[in-house]
């Protein structure tokens, strides 16, 4: 049997380390990068989400107080129809956000619209649905 050289012996030495470097790369480094970019991934979705939703939440909350606001004008507790259309027509017409609006009476029958045609609407009332009772019933305006 032959001996073997120190430069055959370094040269195989250094094939074994750069192997397990390059093993130790795969099944560690690259699988412990991998999960955190996609933590980063999800850590950002999130954020984006939460912006999105807090952004929603401003929206819905403007809205809101600006629907109570116009319920509040003497037009809808007199009950004055043609003043109550002229209203809504004029904020879903300003209001980007808002494509249509209904008034409905206390006895649950739709009374105006902002989108034209009523009688598409006027066929049964709404008084006997808890969405629309329960909050008569607290004096609550509903939306």
């Amino acid at each position: 049997m032959r001996i073997l050289s120190w430069r055959v012996k370094l040269m195989g030495l250094l094939t074994l380390v750069l192997g397990a470097l390059l093993l130790f790369q795969l099944l560690y480094i690259i699988p412990y990068i991998r999960n955190r970019e996609v933590e980063m991934a999800e850590a950002h979705q999130e954020e984006i989400a939460r912006s999105i939703a807090r952004e929603l939440d401003i929206d819905l909350l403007r809205i809101k107080t600006r629907l109570i606001r116009i319920a509040e004008r003497p037009e809808f507790r007199d009950m004055d129809i043609a003043e109550q259309y002229s209203t809504i027509t004029q904020h879903a017409g300003i209001s980007l956000l808002i494509k249509s609006l209904f008034m409905i009476d206390a006895e649950g029958w739709f009374v105006a619209t902002s989108v034209g045609n009523l009688s598409d609407y006027t066929d049964k009332g709404y008084a006997d649905k808890p969405y629309f009772a329960i909050p008569f019933k607290q004096g609550e305006i509903f939306f």
